[in-house]
């Protein structure tokens, strides 16, 4: 039913709100040259939207630079599912934002390793050439990655695109350590990613 009807906005990357709504208009195709102002976007939105329901996910919403476009896309038909890892991010919310949200919150626990390693299993079955990880470093990460699976998916791709850099057909577990740095992954990032390990595929 929600298909072609929501959007996935990551706000460590769009912190702003002309950011925010430039990646929605892009994804319901809208045109825009990215000179327009915030109000002209916003009645962009509201003009295809109409009656339609439309659902958008701003994931790290507490990383937003100003919750104003919360209330702003409330008022244009969309509704919003906003997630974060820090429960104190709703106290920044003022009274006339909250009660014009009617903000549920909904409290995720975090993952046990052993149902972190089945999802990495999962993922590594689809997204990795057989032969090219085993069930050691899987299990490695499930138990480092403090129940975190976007750590843990993030952790595994960045090993794969370690190997596939150094020109490996296998994973490193030794290179565990080195491709966990932060640094490490902004390098690797920039990196290419075509190889049988098809480590892109690890989103």
């Amino acid at each position: 039913y929600f298909r072609n009807k929501h959007c996935y906005v990551n706000c460590w990357i769009n912190r702003t709100s002309h950011s925010v709504l430039k990646k929605i208009l892009s994804k319901l195709n809208i045109f825009f040259h990215g000179k327009e102002s915030e109000a002209e976007l916003l009645r962009r939105l509201s003009t295809k939207l109409s009656d339609k329901p439309y659902i958008v996910f701003l994931d790290e919403f507490d990383k937003l630079e100003n919750f104003d476009i919360l209330y702003r896309l409330n008022s244009a038909n969309v509704s919003l599912v906003l997630a974060s890892t820090n429960r104190s991010a709703l106290l920044r919310f003022s009274g006339r934002l909250l009660s014009r949200l009617a903000v549920k919150e909904i409290l995720f626990r975090r993952y046990l390793p052993s149902q972190i390693y089945d999802i990495l299993a999962d993922r590594a079955r689809l997204s990795l050439k057989q032969g090219s990880y085993n069930m050691r470093i899987l299990k490695l990460i499930s138990y480092s990655c403090k129940g975190d699976a976007r750590i843990a998916i993030t952790t595994l791709r960045k090993l794969a695109l370690n190997a596939e850099i150094n020109g490996k057909d296998r994973i490193d577990i030794s290179a565990f350590k080195f491709v966990k740095s932060y640094n490490h992954f902004r390098v690797l990032d920039s990196a290419q990613k075509r190889t049988s390990l098809s480590p892109d595929n690890l989103t």
